[in-house]
């Protein structure tokens, strides 16, 4: 039986993102929703979101996305192979880093890191959850060429280890990961979410996005 299909929400912004388009949204109260909480901050690929579901159905943001070359390895190996890395209705978020859009990458680490795990009640995970990590094959992932976005260094222990809790330190921190984004040309920004499990109907009030000026993407 197929999985029934979402559209992956859109990341709202910083209010001092420099890459905010005139269809672009301002996450305007992050501080007052996200302070107190344990969050982390991974880098903002510039590539094509793209979500993989455990029945081997792909597609972009666009539940209606066409055939293009650069998508055709990556459905190839999860409809194949990748798929059985999941448990029945869970979904897993990548960015697709085949095509080159605003940056061309170099010696990357993987063409599809994950930003996010999604199980049947549609909770949205870190993709370093070692709670829903346990449910899915990673050796498997990690085969056909899936890992977790890269994160900055945390603070905590246990099944949240790239977690620090959002107070006036991690806003010294998050200013300095901005002025960092912006002396390198390869990085096109960061996200900062919610370390722990949310339902994607709260997407919105859990993730924000800074993005460099010089960088401009709908994905």
């Amino acid at each position: 039986m197929q999985q029934e299909k979402f559209k992956f929400p859109r990341t709202f912004h910083f209010p001092d993102s420099g890459g905010v388009g005139s269809d672009d949204k301002i996450f305007h109260d992050w501080k007052e929703k996200l302070r107190g909480k344990f969050v982390e901050i991974s880098t903002k690929m510039d590539g094509e979101t793209t979500t993989l579901f455990a029945d081997g159905t792909v597609h972009t943001r666009y539940l209606d996305s066409n055939k293009h070359w650069s998508r055709d390895t990556l459905t190839s190996i999860w409809e194949t192979k990748g798929r059985y890395a999941l448990p029945d209705d869970w979904r897993i978020v990548v960015e697709n880093l085949t095509a080159t859009y605003s940056i061309e990458y170099k010696g990357l680490y993987t063409l599809y890191p994950c930003i996010a795990i999604i199980d049947d009640n549609h909770m949205v995970y870190s993709p370093h959850d070692l709670v829903a990590c346990r449910q899915l094959d990673c050796a498997l992932l990690a085969e056909v060429g899936i890992a977790p976005v890269m994160t900055d260094l945390g603070e905590m222990e246990g099944d949240h280890p790239n977690a620090f809790v959002l107070d006036h330190h991690a806003l010294k921190r998050i200013d300095r990961r901005k002025e960092i984004v912006t002396e390198y040309s390869t990085c096109e920004g960061f996200v900062l979410r919610n370390t722990l499990p949310f339902h994607i109907s709260e997407y919105s009030s859990n993730m924000v996005k800074w993005v460099r000026g010089r960088t401009r993407t709908n994905r």
